[in-house]
């Protein structure tokens, strides 16, 4: 058997999530949310990228982007950013994702490079969460339509 050297001789798997959740509920302040997309694959997870296709739906248009990641622990929290905690957004850095338009719906097709460290999926990092946060204007649902595709090496089970 050949060793391998490197990671990236691994072989890269694809997962494609449908998302139709309710992300989480607003009430016109600074608030993180999420909801949980995946329940990982058991092992030593290296995500290499997401391709993240999604329209987000609001109760009425919002004035400012919302920051949207991908973390392993739910987005939560008097926050008007992923960043404060590491872990909302440690699969996928959050970005700032153009204004919502409200209940017609705001499409976001973003291509995003993984985070380099790799999560430990057989204790901490069983699952991955879509969060989103801003300093919100509105109050009411707040919900994610279309795919997440997860491209991503098992490096140990």
């Amino acid at each position: 058997m050949e060793k391998i050297s490197n990671i990236k001789q691994l072989p890269l798997k694809k997962m494609v999530l449908n998302i139709n959740h309710t992300v989480m509920t607003i009430a016109g302040a600074n608030l993180g949310g999420g909801v949980k997309i995946w329940d990982c694959a058991k092992g030593i997870l290296d995500v290499n990228m997401a391709d993240i296709d999604i329209t987000v739906y609001a109760p009425a248009s919002e004035v400012k982007n919302p920051i949207l990641g991908l973390g392993t622990v739910v987005g939560s929290g008097v926050v008007d950013a992923l960043s404060g905690t590491a872990t909302f957004e440690d699969v996928v850095t959050g970005f700032a994702a153009g204004v919502l338009t409200g209940t017609t719906g705001s499409a976001y097709h973003f291509i995003k490079k993984g985070e380099a460290d790799v999560k430990d999926g057989t204790v901490t990092a069983n699952d991955i969460f879509l969060n989103m946060a801003i300093d919100w204007v509105q109050s009411g649902d707040i919900t994610a339509v279309g795919t997440i595709t997860l491209y991503y090496r098992i490096l140990a089970l």
